[in-house]
């Protein structure tokens, strides 16, 4: 816990200090930015070590030796590996739909995710790795998770898109880099985000449609949790039922 709690100043709007330890090349901060997800991996990792030590018991009744079998192979999984998969899973998507007059914009999504560049620090990708996690806790088959996995992360990156605008957080740096609209335009940016959303449907067309019906729902709280940020900064106050509920809408679910 200690490790993501040190890590959130990674990405979003409070991100001091890592954009200005790129602007003067302070390696320091820099060395601790990059490190930042094998920290929270590492977390992760020591909680797998304490439940997998647990009786296997599941709210309802014992579990499975099928699952509990698959529980126990969560120490052996590579998480980097995890991330890999996630984001070959992405960039596989990107590659099929991508033309030549098209290229541009496919390059931009490539930037945003970090990608395009091999100095670029990407996300920590932790939503599908715990997505990942979850499945085969369940399923050794982990990788039939790898379409939902790569949704969530491009889900998760196309409000982060947007979010940098100037209509609503207003962010310049992103990770260490300018962020898209900086970068490129403010209506490509939308487009990219945008683009980002739709993948992310798509990669859940063949979904159960009750996972689908809760993926909607997600995005519909995200809307609304973003409107409600723009509220309470708008009045400049916030009390903690407004901050927990913002806080629940755009991140915790």
């Amino acid at each position: 816990g200690l490790e993501l709690a040190a890590c959130r100043g990674e990405e979003g709007e409070h991100a001091i200090g890592f954009a200005e330890a790129e602007a003067r090349g302070d390696d320091r901060q820099r060395r601790s930015a990059s490190t930042c997800r094998h920290a929270a991996q590492g977390s992760i990792a020591l909680h797998l070590r304490r439940v997998s030590a647990r009786p296997g018991q599941r709210r309802g009744g014992r579990v499975s030796e099928h699952q509990r079998d698959g529980a126990g192979d969560l120490l052996s999984l590579d998480l980097d590996e995890l991330v890999a998969a996630t984001d070959r899973a992405i960039l596989v998507l990107l590659d099929a739909w991508e033309e030549p007059i098209t290229a541009p914009m496919y390059e931009q999504i490539r930037y945003h995710l970090g990608y395009a560049d091999p100095a670029a620090r990407p996300g920590k990708r932790m939503r599908p790795l715990l997505g990942l996690l979850a499945y085969a806790s369940l399923s050794p088959d982990w990788d039939r998770a790898l379409p939902g996995a790569a949704a969530v992360e491009l889900g998760h990156n196309f409000s982060l898109v947007h979010d940098d605008l100037p209509a609503l957080d207003d962010d310049a740096m992103r990770r260490g880099m300018p962020t898209t609209h900086v970068a490129y335009a403010e209506d490509i940016a939308i487009l990219v985000g945008d683009l980002a959303e739709v993948f992310a449907d798509r990669l859940l067309t063949t979904a159960p449609p009750a996972a689908f019906a809760v993926w909607n729902e997600l995005k519909i709280e995200l809307n609304i949790g973003q409107y409600l940020d723009l509220l309470g900064s708008a009045a400049r106050r916030f009390d903690e039922g407004h901050v927990v509920r913002v806080m629940s809408m755009k991140t915790a679910r």
